[in-house]
């Protein structure tokens, strides 16, 4: 097992989320402090319950009046758009207009809905999905279509300019890490003041929803441990640490290292995680603090594999470490939804606020994927 762990020296300065619970951060992370979610049900892709023949929408959570009526990239778009809104407004003094900046963005692969076709059970629906995984061939992040939707997106937010992207990946839930690992190596090595770092995803479009009923991974009436899919899209502002304290900022979260392993079984292997790669990032994660309370933040989502991941994982938590004891966890896809590349953008968004709230007094967290 593989393991890249990279100590930071960034801090956040500035945060922009658009989300099922509102079109700006602050509303949205006072209304999941307060339990509230903004589930829906979406008519226009119906499923039917087995057991009495009901027909009803897939629930789901949707960013409201933004992206009524837009599809595919189009719709990653205006959720760019919105997040990139947000933190204009969050940062009035907009230091990236007289610094060196650059983009680093999570986003959905455009090959993803090939995925999974080993587990599909309907023969025809498989064999069309492993035909087309063929002639895809290799999957790249395509930088091309990442800039696309990046100068759209920040084209409808009145966007000073056109920004810069430097970098982006495909690796879903993961994928914000990764963004921000890459930007912290580019600001340590003095190549721009500011990172701007985003994830986007929707999985509300007609083609992700039936990928996601084909590989039984969509909540349905006959399918209650499956994921309820949303979307959404979070900025971080990004200054090294050195930086931000000279120019006065204001520092809303400190980043101290991106920890990762490589899970041996993955999603689409068909077998249950071994909890071996998640428990050995959470442990390296917090080393040298072990005295100080956890929050956990994980992507649990409702998936069986998932849920039996993590309950192997607390169980070796405990057995390494006694700082796993009774940790504050909190799951964002329940308020949210399944954000996929947009996770970690949504989880981070969420951690001043939080902060804010209790004072400080949890030092420490981890985002679990």
């Amino acid at each position: 097992m593989a393991r890249d762990n990279d100590k930071l020296n960034v801090v956040v300065t500035g945060c922009g989320l658009v989300s099922a619970l509102g079109l700006d951060m602050a509303n949205a992370c006072a209304a999941a402090r307060a339990g509230i979610t903004r589930a829906t049900s979406m008519e226009v892709y119906p499923v039917r319950s087995s057991a009495d023949g009901s027909v009803a929408g897939v629930v789901c959570h949707a960013v409201p009046f933004l992206t009524d009526g837009f599809e595919g990239d189009a719709r990653l778009a205006r959720l760019i758009q919105g997040a990139l809104e947000d933190l204009i407004r969050q940062c009035p003094d907009a230091p990236w207009r007289t610094r060196r900046t650059a983009f680093y963005l999570s986003l959905p692969s455009a090959h993803r809905l090939l995925s999974g076709a080993e587990l599909v059970a309907d023969e025809d629906a498989r064999k069309e999905m492993l035909e087309a995984a063929k002639e895809v061939g290799e999957r790249t992040a395509d930088l091309e279509r990442a800039r696309r939707l990046l100068n759209k997106g920040a084209q409808w937010a009145g966007w000073a300019g056109q920004p810069h992207l430097k970098w982006c990946t495909e690796s879903g839930n993961t994928g914000v890490a990764e963004a921000i690992r890459q930007a912290s190596d580019d600001l340590g090595a003095g190549l721009y003041d500011l990172a701007i770092v985003g994830g986007v995803d929707s999985l509300l479009d007609e083609d992700t929803l039936t990928w996601l009923e084909r590989t039984e991974r969509l909540k349905t009436p006959d399918l209650a441990s499956s994921l309820q899919p949303g979307e959404a899209c979070g900025f971080l502002l990004l200054e090294a640490t050195s930086a931000a304290s000279s120019r006065g900022a204001r520092m809303l979260v400190r980043l101290d290292a991106i920890c990762f392993a490589d899970e041996p079984k993955p999603l689409f292997s068909g077998e249950p995680s071994t909890g071996v790669a998640l428990a050995e990032v959470c442990k390296d994660a917090i080393s040298g603090k072990e005295q100080r309370r956890i929050w956990l933040i994980h992507d649990l989502n409702g998936e069986s594999y998932r849920a039996n991941e993590w309950g192997t994982v607390i169980f070796r938590l405990a057995s390494m470490s006694p700082a796993f004891t009774g940790p504050q966890v909190w799951f964002p896809a329940i308020p949210f939804g399944e954000t996929a590349a947009a996770f970690g953008a949504v989880s981070i968004c969420m951690l001043p606020f939080s902060f804010e709230r209790k004072r400080h007094r949890w030092h420490h967290w981890m985002i679990g994927s």
